[in-house]
Parts: structure tokens; C-alpha cells; sequence
């Protein structure tokens, strides 16, 4: 993909950090944007050779070339209804039709090469299955004046020294706080729970009610909070690695060039 220029729209930096990653590794040259309200008067659809937009499936008025599904196998499809009753957007039989599921993993260990079998029955359809891996490597002050690697061999006694005698309330605003939750016991810190609504939009009274207290937050939830009038030094974010599967780097990567080259010769 060298020198192809790609416009990325997706309101999760997790995912567009994955992205970035993948695409930036394959030459390409890489905009992105949070939402399709920022790109509407400031570029041209035709300025780009690829457009890659979350939650595309639904948006049946628009043209795709590819078509990717994104599970989560801690909730699979839950009570397996459509919203509101469930978590469902589409039928199960929609993901027959799309090129690629990709899906997280947490006990699987990636391994160069091999594609990974689906532990779900419901992926089980025919469409080529793939992982990939969400890693906390890091908790960082939001100002950026501090950052605790995960993998440092000192990484627990740092934190026990960086947060005692602190109040720590973690306050993500994401769909599964749990999981959220159960990473930030397995450290040992006390903390209070205050979960926030998924896409929930802070404010600055969210950080003024404790204005002692240290607030935790996930990756997601920091570009939300950059620009509050807050002392951003009490707040402090898990800043996600992601690994993706091998096969599904190299054959993503190849079908867009493909796409790409037939278009360009087309045109």
C-alpha cells in the first residue's frame, strides 16, 4: 500500500491506533478523524484511495469494497436480540456476507502464521476468522509528565508508591467496564467504582465533585478529557497495546492493494 492515502473514521482511538499500525507499516499515508461530522467540509471523498468508517455494515447507502466485522468474545452476542431488547445491530446471518470477522482475544497466544481457530460456534460460518490482542502497556498521566511501563519489573512497586495514600476512583465511560474493573484489581490498588455511560461525553464537574481524589480512565475515554478545565494531573488513563494476527495483517493488507490497483486502473 506505499503512498496510498488513506481517511480512517472511527470515534474509538483503541481501533484507530490498530489501524494506524497496520496501515502505516504498509507505507500508506494515514488521516483519521473521530467522527464523519469532522471530515464534512474539510476534505473530498475523492481525495483518498481508501475510506475506512466504523459501523459501516449499517450504512447500507454506502459503497463498500470491504467489510469487516468486529466481535467481542467476552459478551459473543449476548441475549442474541437486536437493540433495544439486545446488543444486536444486525442478524448472525449478517456476518456470512462480510470478508473478514476479527475478533479479541485475551487467553490465546498469537502465534506468526497460523490463523486462529474461532472458540465461538456462532463464528463458525465460513468467513475467514482472525485475533487480535488488547494489552494495557502502560498507566499515563494525562498531562504526559508521567508514565508507568507495565512491563518494567518495578511496575507494582511503582504504582504503590506513585498512589499511596491516594483516593483513586476509576471512572470509565465505556460499554464494559468490568473487564475495566478487573484489570485494576489485579494491580492491588483500592479504588471506588463510578462507571460512566458508553461514548459518554465528561465534564468538567465530573472531576470537581473529589477534587482530591486521583481519577482513572481507560485510553478511550482520554481524548474526551484533554480539554476540560480540570488539573489534569489528577487523572491518569491505561494506554492500550495492540497485536494483531499475522495472516490477518498480510491478507488485509494485500486485498486493499488489489482493490486499490484494479480501481486506479479503472480510472
Amino acid at each position: 500500500m506505499n503512498n496510498a492515502k488513506v481517511l480512517l473514521i472511527d470515534d474509538d482511538p483503541v481501533m484507530r491506533l490498530m489501524m494506524r499500525h497496520q496501515l502505516e507499516q504498509s507505507g500508506a499515508e494515514l488521516t483519521d478523524f473521530a467522527s464523519g461530522d469532522e471530515v464534512v467540509g474539510n476534505l473530498f471523498p475523492e481525495d483518498f484511495d481508501v475510506i475506512i468508517c466504523d459501523d459501516g455494515l449499517q450504512h447500507y447507502a454506502l459503497e463498500r469494497d470491504i467489510e469487516i466485522a468486529v466481535v467481542n468474545t467476552d459478551t459473543v452476542f449476548g441475549n442474541r436480540w437486536h437493540l433495544p431488547a439486545g446488543p444486536l445491530r444486525e442478524p448472525l446471518s449478517r456476518l456470512e456476507t462480510v470478508d473478514y470477522i476479527v475478533r479479541n482475544e485475551r487467553s490465546v497466544v498469537l502465534e506468526e502464521g497460523r490463523q486462529i481457530a474461532s472458540p465461538s460456534q456462532d463464528l463458525n460460518n465460513g468467513t475467514s476468522s482472525f485475533a487480535y490482542r488488547l494489552e494495557v502497556a502502560a498507566l499515563c498521566r494525562l498531562d504526559g509528565a508521567q508514565r508507568i511501563e507495565c512491563t518494567d519489573e518495578s511496575f507494582r512497586q511503582q504504582l504503590a508508591v506513585q498512589f499511596s495514600g491516594e483516593k483513586l476512583i476509576a471512572m470509565p465511560g465505556i460499554a464494559n467496564p468490568v473487564r475495566f474493573f478487573s484489570y485494576l484489581e489485579t494491580l492491588d490498588l483500592p479504588f471506588e467504582k463510578q462507571p460512566k455511560p458508553d461514548h459518554y461525553q465528561f465534564l468538567a464537574e465530573d472531576f470537581n465533585l473529589d477534587s482530591e481524589a486521583i481519577y482513572l480512565l481507560t485510553e478511550k475515554d482520554k481524548v474526551k478529557c484533554q480539554e476540560l478545565p480540570v488539573d489534569v494531573s489528577r487523572i491518569w488513563y491505561t494506554e492500550t497495546a495492540v497485536t494483531m494476527d499475522p495472516v490477518f495483517e498480510n491478507t488485509f493488507v494485500h486485498h486493499v492493494q488489489d482493490i486499490i490497483k484494479e480501481k486506479r486502473q479503472n480510472s
